[in-house]
């Protein structure tokens, strides 16, 4: 039964972050798909702003305007910058000065930045509406800045400066890019494409945009420091394999089990010299009994066995009636699928009464198994309630008459 998507915006990861980028921001480079364009629900929505203004005020933090989803045909399917990339931002006064992409919203839209020469340690970023001096949502050294205030880092190339005129490595961006139409890989579980530049800043002559702009590799994965409880290098390094002593071709022959005499024989004469080879591994011998039988392969193979046996027994009737009535092959194959299907549907319902009859026992032995049980219990509890009347025919052990006092 496939998965059913939901039909809105699923608003919970706003309340549990507190802030507005909590919920969504994502430092994953891949999409793993585009449930981000769902419409958000009004009611939710206004239910989502009330709890998170009693969570910031339990928590000691300003109040925020309420939370303003854009509508889907405004939110951005195929993001061209992902965290990893370094981007500029227009409109500043600096315009050269190079950002690292920390986190992205694909709900809001919006970019967490960071300096390059600084780490993202924080998601909770406010809209960049509602960023402002004596807010203390986002980080030091953090920006969060719309999706269209972003030019990706193209490289470096050594220009002469605009004002001075000296020949420097300056930063050059892509203006406007395109990207080809998603498509999904299978091996990453994610949606891909590619992405290119049209134009870039400042213009470079001679530079050509046709090579598409590979995206940021992950960073590498951090081990832990080694502990006396991880097992040594050279220990790992070890190459404790040995090889089978029979072909591992997969259309090779099947090696055979070892007869049973030349067991015997192995056993009673131990002096002799070895004809059984003691180490050869018993599952290759076993595949079929060790195989699952609910595997699909062997599902396959069986109902391909019954429609071959089904197509026998059709065949064999056609020619019983040609025999016997002496009909024609149209004649006879029509009188043949009438019997046919009398005989399938008589061996369907004997399977059917057969399993029914294996569960009424099955049952029924749990049935006598639970009343033994209940029996031996009961015995058990009369044996351990039962009061004995004094009487001189009563014998007590020593140990529990208790002796009589002198008075």
């Amino acid at each position: 039964m496939p998965r059913r998507i939901p039909k809105f915006l699923d608003l919970k990861p706003f309340v549990e972050g507190v802030s507005y980028h909590a919920g969504y921001g994502t430092e994953q480079a891949k999409t793993k798909g585009f449930n981000h364009l769902r419409p958000a629900n009004a009611t939710n929505l206004r239910m989502v702003n009330r709890q998170m203004k009693l969570k910031r005020s339990r928590n000691n933090l300003p109040l925020l305007g309420p939370l303003k989803i854009p509508p889907p045909q405004d939110r951005i399917k195929q993001w061209n910058i992902v965290p990893g990339d370094k981007v500029g931002v227009r409109g500043d006064e600096d315009s050269s000065k190079v950002w690292d992409v920390a986190a992205v919203d694909r709900v809001l839209n919006t970019v967490l930045l960071t300096d390059t020469s600084g780490q993202a340690k924080n998601l909770l970023v406010r809209p960049p509406e509602d960023l402002g001096e004596d807010k203390d949502d986002t980080p030091t050294g953090h920006r969060a800045v719309p999706y269209w205030n972003c030019k990706l880092l193209l490289g470096y190339r050594e220009l002469p400066e605009p004002h001075s005129g000296e020949m420097n490595n300056i930063p050059f961006f892509a203006k406007r890019m395109r990207k080809t139409p998603p498509k999904y890989d299978g091996y990453s579980h994610s949606w891909t494409w590619k992405r290119y530049a049209i134009a870039i800043e400042p213009r470079i002559p001679g530079y050509k945009l046709q090579s598409s702009i590979p995206w940021p590799k992950p960073p590498p994965k951090q081990h832990l420091p080694r502990t006396p409880k991880d097992t040594p290098l050279e220990v790992v390094q070890q190459v404790t394999y040995k090889p089978p002593l029979f072909s591992t071709d997969l259309y090779g022959p099947r090696p055979l089990p070892p007869p049973k005499e030349d067991f015997l024989f192995q056993i009673m004469n131990p002096h002799l010299p070895k004809v059984y080879h003691g180490t050869q591994p018993v599952e290759v011998h076993l595949v079929d009994e060790l195989s699952n039988p609910h595997a699909r392969a062997k599902k396959i193979q069986r109902w391909q066995k019954t429609l071959e046996n089904r197509k026998a027994l059709l065949g064999s009737l056609i020619a019983e009636q040609k025999r016997l009535y002496r009909l024609t092959d149209r004649e006879a194959r029509a009188q043949a699928i009438v019997l046919w299907k009398e005989k399938i549907e008589q061996a369907q319902k004997s399977k059917k009464k057969q399993l029914l009859k294996m569960r009424m026992e099955a049952k029924g032995h749990s049935k006598k198994l639970k009343r033994k049980a209940m029996k031996a219990e009961k015995t058990k509890r009369k044996l351990r309630e039962l009061n004995l009347a004094a009487a001189p025919n009563q014998y007590l052990p020593p140990s529990m008459v208790q002796p009589k006092l002198n008075v």
